[in-house]
Parts: C-alpha cells; structure tokens; sequence
C-alpha cells in the first residue's frame, strides 16, 4: 500500500556485487532502470545523490525469499541496506516487496531483445528493479 503518492519511487534489487536500481515516472506507472551501483562500502552515499537528483520519496527494495518464503543471508543482507537507508534517511518511505522471480523475467526480457548472456552483466540487475518496480506499481497504481 502506498501511503504517498507524491515523488517518484527508487527501486532497488540488492545482490553481493551490484544494487540493481530503477526509478518511476512522476506518475508511478512506468518503471525505468537506472545504472547499477558497485557494492564497495559508498553505496548510501551513492544511493543519496540518486535520492536527491530523482526527488524519491520511496524506496521499493526487493526481498529475495526461496521459493517455500524463507529468508537466507541475502535476505538479511536486503533487510539491513532497508535498515541502513531508513537510519540516514528518515523522511524517506521503504518498502521491502519479495522479488522472487525478477532477475530470472528480466534475463528473459532482456534476451527477447536480442541481449545475449555475456552482455546481460551489466545490465541484469537494474532490469530486474525494473521488473520489480513495475510489479509494484501495478498492483498499487491507484
């Protein structure tokens, strides 16, 4: 449920190497990704300028449950970025959303386009926000 409707929103898909992102249309209909950012120990400085260059004021971050619903360390591991992003930015809504399944429709997606395997590298997480994003939005686009 979304509780504001005013500002875009951010996705995020949290992996070990790369935070796949995408952003929303002014309208929250149309999800868009964004360019990955490196996990290197500067990512909620990083996360801060694309907060504040995309007005965001919500951040969708994907949950990566299995398939029975429970949680590993890459789950853990979204839910403390969720905590970190909530403790320097306490204005901002956040939202954890299962993600199950997005990286695999986006790798899809992207090879129905004519984007092969090898060039998905750079490419596979920020779609996979995207499809995440655009999930949510449609389910919640009001």
């Amino acid at each position: 449920m979304v509780t504001s409707s005013v500002g875009r929103i951010l996705s995020l898909d949290p992996g070990s190497a790369r935070i796949g992102v995408a952003v929303s249309d002014r309208n929250r209909t149309v999800a868009f990704p964004r360019s990955f950012i490196a996990v290197n120990g500067q990512e909620l400085d990083v996360l801060e300028g694309v907060i504040a260059e995309e007005e965001a004021t919500m951040v969708v971050i994907g949950l990566p449950t299995s398939l029975s619903g429970a949680e590993g360390a890459a789950a853990k591991a979204a839910t403390a970025l969720a905590s970190r992003l909530a403790e320097k930015f306490p204005s901002l809504e956040i939202l954890m959303v299962d993600e199950r399944f997005t990286t695999v429709t986006a790798s899809g997606m992207l090879q129905g386009s004519g984007v092969t395997q090898r060039q998905q590298r750079g490419k596979i997480d920020s779609a996979a926000a995207a499809v995440l994003l655009q999930t949510y939005l449609d389910r919640n686009h009001q």
